[in-house]
């Protein structure tokens, strides 16, 4: 009987996924922004010792298009290489180093309640320090392994934030990797962009893409599927009351309003062409609209509410 209890518990031990990554990382995070869309890919290249501890070195590579014009295809318009991150796992913590401290980055072993110090105290914006909470927990079943999830959001006067769910194993899951600039004034609008998770991989994790495209389809898109990608419009935008879809096409949408920040204020399921949405409790500003099709495809739609 013992023997059998250890085998189901080592059976089960193994089903459950490590913490953070592994050789060969790397991620996709889809944006848009005011200067047009693009991608941020993040790779691990090697480890390095910082303040005595071994580290991941993580080099984002962020890549922006532009269009010719209307009608015409994506062209890439610039590649810049952007500062390193270095990373390092203690158990369930997750640390990122950030000013000249290691700070938490993500706690996979937290529970709902739970909050820690993103190591940001003040900013330009009238924001101060930077608390992390964790509003969820619980678990997904990727790559034939559970692997736990923490559902994150910033206090409302942090500096920098975390938003959305965050799982073991490679981290956020639905806006960027590392926490995101926030503006706690509400008399200026800051036009930043706005991040979407798409894929993630390693040498021992399977590719996992959230997404229809391939990880990069932006560095090879075409003029068709830039019409597909266009297939709904928001009106009037700018708006101070309500909008509307209009599409061509038929069929029902699922709508998700999000901040600059990334914070999701609004997500409603069954959108149909002309439905209205009504903004008149919005703080004037920019927002995103991400819309999902029936069959999956997304878009995002940058909106202004004055």
């Amino acid at each position: 009987m013992k023997k059998l209890f250890l085998i189901f518990f080592l059976s089960m031990l193994c089903l459950y996924s490590k913490a953070w990554i592994d050789r060969g990382a790397v991620w996709h995070y889809e944006f848009i922004s005011l200067f047009g869309p693009g991608f941020v890919k993040i790779e691990y290249t090697h480890d390095t010792i910082v303040q005595g501890k071994t580290c991941q070195v993580l080099r984002p590579t962020t890549y922006v298009f532009r269009s010719q014009g209307p009608g015409l295809p994506l062209v890439l318009f610039s590649i810049n290489q952007q500062a390193s991150e270095y990373t390092y796992q203690n158990g369930d913590t997750v640390f990122y180093y950030r000013s000249g401290a290691f700070q938490v980055l993500y706690n996979f072993g937290a529970q709902r309640g739970s909050s820690w110090d993103l190591g940001v105290d003040t900013n330009d914006l009238l924001c101060s320090r930077s608390l992390c909470n964790v509003i969820d927990t619980g678990s997904v079943f990727i790559n034939g392994q559970f692997h736990r999830f923490i559902d994150l959001d910033p206090d409302p006067n942090s500096s920098v934030g975390l938003y959305g769910k965050a799982i073991e194993r490679f981290g956020a899951a639905e806006t960027y990797l590392f926490p995101l600039d926030r503006n706690c004034d509400s008399s200026i609008v800051v036009d930043w962009a706005y991040y979407s998770f798409s894929c993630y991989q390693d040498s021992s994790f399977s590719l996992y893409n959230v997404t229809a495209n391939d990880c990069e389809y932006l560095l090879t898109i075409g003029i068709d599927e830039i019409k597909n990608r266009t297939e709904v419009r928001v009106f009037p935008n700018p708006s101070n009351q309500s909008f509307k879809l209009i599409s061509t096409l038929s069929g029902k949408y699922h709508l998700s309003l999000f901040s600059p920040e990334g914070e999701l204020i609004l997500e409603t399921s069954g959108v149909l062409n002309d439905h209205e949405i009504n903004v008149q409790t919005l703080s004037a500003g920019i927002y995103f609209i991400r819309l999902r099709s029936e069959n999956l495809r997304e878009q995002t739609i940058r909106f202004v509410k004055y």
